[in-house]
């Protein structure tokens, strides 16, 4: 039986892969095919342009957030606190990493925590929803939000990534259904359609998100970047089935 890495192992070589390997997307995010209009009489002024915004009670300059990356290693807390200075100078929002790793260590919370460099941002929590099939409830989604003093939780959706790596959690099963359940109890909830690095297609997912309560805002992710299921596959064994497909499917999703 191949033996599975300690998850803050896993948390530490996701970031020295993305460091020492090429994990790019093969595709670019598309902005390339669109140009600006040049309008020489725009009939407007610019210093009325007004790009700030109200979001879960927090002033955002921008509507721009800081994406989900990482937490749970020494190496990780640096980024998260470096991330989370940036975007308290910006006025910008920021997610963290996946909390698993200190919900079921506590010694890792501080690699999440930033409120001692960022008090006044929008900050979101996140855990890995198909961790609702694995005994994970509100109990657990509670403790994420007050660990690091979020002001939302995201719940991310990451099968690929999950099928890839050795010992994933892959049981996404019914997890619509169980989604929906959680949202309608918790008042603090945005929901990140997050696949493996890119963006989830499909129609029928689209229509299960929209029926969401209104507190629920899906936030897909797009193509290009880094492809999480390239960062996943050098750690799998090489008898690892779904890891030996993904290594020639073509981007499964769509650019930006």
């Amino acid at each position: 039986m191949t033996k599975v890495a300690p998850i803050d192992q896993r948390k530490a070589d996701h970031i020295k892969i993305n460091l020492e390997q090429d994990v790019r997307s093969a595709l670019t995010p598309g902005l390339e095919n669109y140009r600006f209009t040049h309008e020489a009489l725009p009939e407007l002024d610019l210093n009325r342009i007004d790009t700030t915004l109200s979001l879960f009670g927090k002033k955002l300059n921008s509507p721009i957030l800081i994406s989900s990356m990482t937490g749970g290693t020494t190496a990780a807390e640096i980024i998260n606190l470096r991330l989370a200075e940036a975007a308290q100078e910006c006025g910008i929002a920021m997610g963290v990493g996946s909390q698993r790793a200190a919900i079921e260590h506590p010694e890792q919370a501080s690699t999440f925590q930033v409120r001692k460099v960022a008090p006044d941002i929008l900050l979101f929590a996140n855990i890995g929803a198909v961790q609702f099939n694995y005994g994970y409830g509100i109990d657990q989604c509670r403790k994420a939000v007050d660990m690091i003093e979020a002001d939302a939780l995201i719940l991310h959706l990451n099968p690929v990534q999950e099928a890839v790596q050795d010992a994933g959690d892959t049981n996404f099963e019914g997890l619509a259904k169980r989604s929906k359940k959680f949202a309608k109890k918790s008042k603090c909830l945005s929901l990140q359609k997050k696949s493996a690095g890119a963006s989830q297609n499909g129609q029928q997912n689209s229509r299960q998100i929209a029926e969401y309560p209104p507190l629920t805002w899906p936030a897909p992710a797009a193509q290009a970047g880094h492809k999480w299921k390239c960062i996943a596959r050098p750690m799998s064994s090489p008898v690892n089935w779904p890891r030996l497909l993904s290594a020639g499917a073509s981007p499964l999703l769509s650019p930006s």
